[in-house]
């Protein structure tokens, strides 16, 4: 046995071993084995894979790699004695040092999002290029498909983040040009026993190592929104892609649509939120505990904040410059929430000139997009919830849990708002990042329909009003959603 060559993920090994028979019997059955076929399993955690590719085929020549000192001990015991197993305590990533070898099928359930050293990332960012070092999956997949031999198949259950985040365009690329994908099951997180991510779905990705370039078409489907891992089996909500077509996405990006105009109009809008405005994020405090305060404990994500003294409010100070008297605490707008055009005003931020020039100098700090500060704009909150929400930014100071979205023609805030609280948007927003991200990078790239000037007389009153009185009806929404549909009617 190979001893451990790095102490790269020391901090947190970021294991989920697959508990779900129906998900594994369906990875290796998509392997398609044949007789004497060279397997490798690069973690192999406590061997779940291996057991059932001994069930299915016990004429395999497997080679496995674990990190985890722990985990060795348990594949040893079950293994030593099985001749066709060949156990390395090792780092993947460095797997040239000690094998000699590619293989023909490989299939593997790898850390997500596990620590990597900072004097590591510089190593493999060097080894591995333009793929990111934040995401430990996908180290594993682009690695894992070099040791691939021609015609090789591969077989992982990753986050699905990789079909759509910009951190991952130089890897759809390299699968897109260097593989076929066969298929892509997208599926709930919750699956396994106590593993919900919150911020995207599992997929499992079958691919075969073959260049789509000298074929004409390549269709691979994807099995979304399955409701058991027993429907992986059954293959019945397939929606099938060209893959060439795929690779002329900007970025090289998925996406989950079958209408071809509302796909060329993400790629190729003649306006997108980020001509028209600019897209920021707030300040960070390097420790809100202590100066973000609130009004209520009823809030969500609250509990560990001080309570507010009312007196020490100030509504009234919109400068950058910190306050030398009590009245220091200024209205923040903050995170994730239901609210739609309006948001009352529950946390606190400390204005004080030793707070403020804190936020300035801390490391842990960011004073940044601070010209945005206390400007009108429009506030959307990072996290996705169920529907789109946007809500007016006046006089405040925002936090990093939101992105601040001010337009540079100041007839249009209210338009944008609008577009923002709407069915429409939610459905453009979710194809372009299906995730719950919902960070300043995506917005800007939002294809943006400008209105004709009765419409936006029409906006504009239907928003003032909604403002004036501080309540969006059903009647309220009904008028946004019918004249935002009307506007983008010939692409969504």
């Amino acid at each position: 046995m190979v001893k451990q060559a790095s102490n790269l993920v020391d901090k947190c090994f970021q294991q989920y071993y697959t508990k779900s028979n129906s998900i594994v019997s369906y990875m290796v059955k998509q392997l398609n084995l044949k007789k004497n076929d060279t397997v490798l399993e690069p973690c192999a955690g406590d061997g779940v894979f291996v057991d059932e590719l001994i069930h299915v085929n016990h004429k395999l020549n497997i080679t496995l790699i674990e990190l985890d000192s722990k985990a060795n001990i348990i594949l040893n015991e079950k293994y030593s004695e099985n001749n066709s197993i060949r156990l390395y305590e090792n780092n993947f990533f460095y797997s040239e040092k000690y094998l000699n070898k590619k293989f023909d099928k490989i299939i593997a359930n790898p850390p997500y999002g596990a620590w990597v050293e900072y004097n590591e990332r510089d190593i493999l960012k060097r080894k591995f290029p333009g793929i990111s070092t934040k995401e430990t999956y996908a180290l594993f997949l682009y690695h894992a498909i070099h040791l691939l031999n021609p015609n090789g198949t591969l077989v992982f259950i990753i986050p699905e983040t990789f079909l759509y985040l910009h951190r991952h365009t130089r890897l759809r690329e390299f699968i897109l040009k260097n593989t076929t994908i066969k298929e892509i099951a997208i599926f709930p997180s919750s699956f396994f026993p106590n593993v919900n991510f919150g911020y995207s779905k599992l997929s499992i990705i079958t691919l075969e190592k073959k260049s789509i370039l000298e074929k004409k078409v390549s269709n691979f489907s994807f099995l979304d929104n399955l409701n058991s891992p027993e429907e992986l089996l059954r293959k019945n909500k397939s929606v099938y892609f060209n893959q060439l077509d795929v690779l002329k996405n900007k970025d090289f990006a998925f996406y989950f649509t079958d209408n071809k105009d509302l796909q060329n109009f993400i790629n190729k809008p003649e306006k997108t939120l980020g001509d028209l405005a600019a897209c920021v994020t707030g300040i960070y405090t390097g420790n809100n505990k202590k100066y973000f305060y609130v009004q209520s404990h009823k809030l969500k994500n609250s509990k560990s904040n001080k309570i507010i003294n009312r007196e020490e409010i100030n509504n009234s100070h919109f400068s950058l410059h910190g306050i030398n008297h009590k009245k220091c605490y200024l209205p923040v707008a903050r995170g994730a929430g239901q609210n739609q055009f309006f948001k009352e005003d529950n946390w606190y931020i400390d204005w004080s000139e030793d707070a403020v020039e804190h936020y300035q100098n801390d490391k842990k700090a960011r004073f940044q997009n601070s010209k945005f500060y206390f400007k009108t704009g429009i506030a959307i909150p990072m996290v996705k919830t169920k529907k789109s929400t946007a809500f007016l930014l006046e006089n405040k100071v925002f936090e990093q849990s939101i992105v601040g979205v001010f337009p540079y023609d100041k007839k249009y805030l209210f338009y944008l708002l609008a577009l923002f609280n709407s069915n429409v948007a939610y459905k453009i927003i979710s194809i372009i990042n299906p995730t719950a991200n919902n960070s300043a990078n995506y917005l800007k790239k939002f294809p943006i329909i400008l209105p004709t000037e009765d419409e936006l007389n029409t906006i504009n009153k239907i928003v003032k009003n909604i403002l004036n009185k501080k309540d969006y009806s059903e009647e309220d929404k009904n008028s946004i959603n019918k004249i935002i549909s009307i506007i983008y009617n010939k692409i969504v």
